[in-house]
């Protein structure tokens, strides 16, 4: 069990690194400019209280900002010129990292399991 921790955590610290070499390569001024569009275009959306399938509606609310997160960071890449790229996720390896925040973490983990609970508790006394 420790094995797929291991590989997950090795997983997101990959996505991370990715998402913040697009931003840097976004910044760069050999990139052209609709692939600087299509970037904000797609993390603006992800980002934006408007969706097509709205962010409150559980689990379901987040395919379509994961589905477009995921078309951005497998096509992005590939319009971005390689040298550029390359050279982004060099800087993006040095940049520093941040501490982690257990407590705050742990708070917003709570609030949402607090959520879930008293979804679920209404839904059984109204449904129910």
């Amino acid at each position: 069990m420790g094995w797929v921790l291991q590989r997950w955590k090795t997983q997101s610290g990959q996505l991370k690194l990715e998402v913040l070499a697009l931003f840097l390569a976004c910044r760069n001024s050999k990139v052209p400019w609709f692939v600087k569009t299509l970037a904000m275009g797609i993390f603006g959306y992800a980002l934006s209280p408007f969706d097509f399938i709205p962010d409150p509606v559980p689990f379901i609310g987040y395919l379509d900002d994961v589905g477009l997160l995921l078309l951005g960071l497998a096509f992005l890449p590939r319009m971005i010129p390689s040298a550029v790229l390359a050279d982004c996720r060099t800087q993006a390896r040095g940049f520093p990292t941040r501490p982690v925040r257990w407590v705050t973490a742990g708070l917003i983990t709570a609030n949402w399991l607090l959520t879930a609970i008293a979804i679920a508790y209404l839904t059984h006394r109204v449904v129910g």
